[in-house]
């Protein structure tokens, strides 16, 4: 099967080639860094590597405290619209610093464990992200906080199973790992649309909406099924994560 690359139409054919040399295919890509993010990053990338001395270490230890403060910043927030708002500048602000560093690492041939182990940062740091997020919904939204609570233990689930991988990046089986990995097959548009939906990336764009609608229907249950779905779907996915760790340990 043809690999599919991010593209742009205006995209030269050195453009394309590199893209094939530091992007990832559409088979091993999350929905919104290959519709969105990587089709502009590679440009940003290729600016960087051409006109500064910047490296993928600096690009992704920025990341890293940005991606530390940033829990923080939304703590201290005093409105729901900031709330919103602010999280998904910031949250896909990480995530197109965390696009750039490796294509930046690949265009500049230096790829690091250092660079790796900063990246794997954010395993421990978006969790926590998230979880002040939910917190704050539940304090403006007047949700009970028992909501908080059960996304606390999802939490400490996904941290259980960062700590897992975490283990993997640098254990003997990496290469093994790799090649599972490699297996992965192309899945349809649709498939990418829920996944994308059912992921935190997507929760952050979703939230304005679902906001906009029970304001507009005077109906504030939207939230609150939203957050019991995403609930349900995590721990779900968490099992089955765990149950892949597990396998992987034997």
């Amino acid at each position: 099967m043809k690999k599919i690359y991010p593209s742009l139409f205006f995209d030269s054919k050195k453009t394309k080639n590199l893209r094939i040399e530091i992007q990832k295919p559409k088979a091993k890509e999350e929905f919104i860094a290959f519709y969105i993010l990587r089709p502009i990053s590679i440009y940003f990338s290729t600016f960087i590597v051409k006109n500064t001395s910047i490296t993928a270490n600096q690009i992704t230890s920025f990341m890293a405290f940005l991606s530390f403060v940033s829990p923080f910043i939304l703590l201290f927030l005093n409105s729901i619209l900031n709330l919103i708002f602010l999280a998904i500048i910031l949250f896909y602000f990480i995530y197109f610093l965390d696009v750039i560093d490796g294509e930046v690492a690949r265009l500049r041939k230096k790829t690091s464990q250092k660079g790796e182990f900063l990246d794997f940062l954010l395993w421990f740091t978006l969790p926590l992200f998230f979880l002040i997020y939910i917190y704050k919904i539940s304090v403006f939204r007047e949700i009970s906080l028992i909501y908080f609570i059960l996304f606390l233990i999802t939490t400490f689930t996904e941290l259980f199973v960062g700590i897992s991988d975490f283990y993997k990046l640098f254990s003997k089986n990496k290469e093994k790992d790799k090649n599972i990995n490699q297996e992965i097959k192309d899945k349809n548009f649709l498939f990418h649309i829920i996944k994308f939906m059912l992921s935190k990336g997507g929760f952050y764009l979703l939230l304005p909406l679902i906001f906009i609608l029970e304001n507009i229907f005077n109906f504030y249950y939207f939230m609150k099924i939203y957050l019991i779905f995403l609930l349900i779907i995590y721990n779900i996915y968490s099992f089955f994560k765990f149950k892949n760790v597990i396998s992987y340990l034997k």
